[in-house]
């Protein structure tokens, strides 16, 4: 049986939620699927902040068949400037692991599974359909006056065959517009690099 992902304005535990929930919507509209799992620790920021810092640096020069990352759509303002990311750079040390609740998805039908558990055998005899799908997300990090979040999202499917209809992994840049986030730019590290 498959659903459709719907999502409510519930109120979230924590505000900083709410960009991946608007991009999770985004993401998620029209698309059918039978159960997504999210795996309940967050992917480490460090990544994040990497891509991100890849793709400011090589700003200038972009090419995309030769560069390190792709940036789709290509960004002619890019809000995090070198300052901005040192200064997230500076807080990963300080940085725990945490782990997603259900309480932080406007989505309540998510199941939650640690990363571990994925390469059961009792996981995958269960599970492995391409109707099924994980999710690793890391929390977001914010711009000094919070209107832009950016934060890692990698989607699979538990089955064999395509990764359909999510095939749309890397860095999420975000911007705030109203109460709604909106997609601005994907980037991701280049498969041939």
């Amino acid at each position: 049986m498959a659903l459709v992902a719907l999502f409510s304005s519930c109120k979230l535990r924590s505000p900083d939620f709410a960009v991946v929930n608007d991009f999770l919507e985004y993401e998620m509209t029209g698309k059918t699927y039978d159960t997504i799992f999210v795996i309940k620790r967050k992917a480490e920021n460090e990544y994040t902040i990497q891509l991100y810092d890849w793709g400011y640096k090589g700003r200038f020069t972009y090419d995309p068949n030769f560069g390190s990352v792709w940036v789709e759509p290509l960004l002619s303002d890019w809000p995090f400037d070198q300052k901005e990311i040192d200064r997230l750079k500076a807080g990963l040390p300080n940085e725990s692991p945490e782990v997603w609740r259900k309480e932080d998805f406007t989505n309540k039908d998510f199941l939650f599974v640690n990363k571990e558990e994925l390469r059961t055998k009792e996981f995958i005899n269960r599970h492995i359909s391409g109707k099924n799908h994980v999710f690793l997300i890391s929390k977001p990090m914010f711009d000094r006056t919070g209107n832009y979040a950016i934060f890692y999202y990698a989607p699979t499917s538990t089955g064999i065959g395509p990764v359909y209809p999510y095939v749309n992994h890397g860095m999420k840049l975000m911007k705030k517009e109203g109460k709604k986030w909106k997609f601005v730019t994907n980037i991701i590290e280049q498969a041939y690099n």
